[in-house]
């Protein structure tokens, strides 16, 4: 039943609604492992089941630049292994799973047969990647540090650090050779 409301009035209406083919239903999902870092790979396991059968699952990747990975069928489960991407953020991700079954319906879920959430897969935070680091005494390039006796030295600094994930603050700690204060 549907109903709208305006200001003035207010209108229902009932409608029936047919379901020709309903998308197969995921009854389990598991990974092995279920923590892991992006790049790496884990094998994926699904049971999922229809009426007119099933003929494709597929792991879909590609919001986070992967692919859709289909997996092969043995025994009534669809298992294989997928590539988790460089992009997926960190923490427990629902990963779609692309389903079709023997009547040529076709579509994706995050959902089991009984509506709960797929299982979710672990991605671990790996802390960020510093390189490029450089000290230059005006515009050359110095390997090594000078610290005075007397006075001060100043040297630029540089480098470069990059996160799959955004990165929010790079500090330096010189320890001994900063200034005091």
């Amino acid at each position: 039943e549907i109903e709208v409301i305006d200001d003035w009035v207010s209108v229902n209406q009932s409608h029936t609604i047919t379901i020709l083919n309903r998308l197969p239903q995921i009854s389990s999902l598991t990974f092995a492992p279920t923590t892991v870092n992006r790049g790496e790979k884990t094998n994926v396991t699904i049971t999922a089941s229809d009426g007119s059968g099933v003929i494709a699952v597929g792991i879909d990747t590609i919001q986070w630049g992967g692919n859709v990975t289909w997996l092969t069928q043995l025994d009534g489960n669809w298992f294989g292994e997928i590539l988790v991407p460089e992009n997926i953020p960190s923490g427990d991700q629902i990963l779609s799973v692309r389903l079709e079954d023997g009547a040529g319906g076709s579509g994706s879920t995050t959902k089991f047969g009984t509506g709960e959430d797929l299982t979710a897969l672990h991605i671990l935070n790996e802390g960020p990647s510093i390189s490029e680091v450089i000290f230059y005494d005006d515009e050359e390039v110095v390997n090594h540090l000078d610290i005075p006796v007397v006075g001060v030295n100043e040297y630029t600094l540089t480098a470069r650090v990059t996160d799959y994930d955004t990165v929010s603050i790079v500090q330096a700690k010189l320890g001994s050779i900063a200034p005091p204060g």
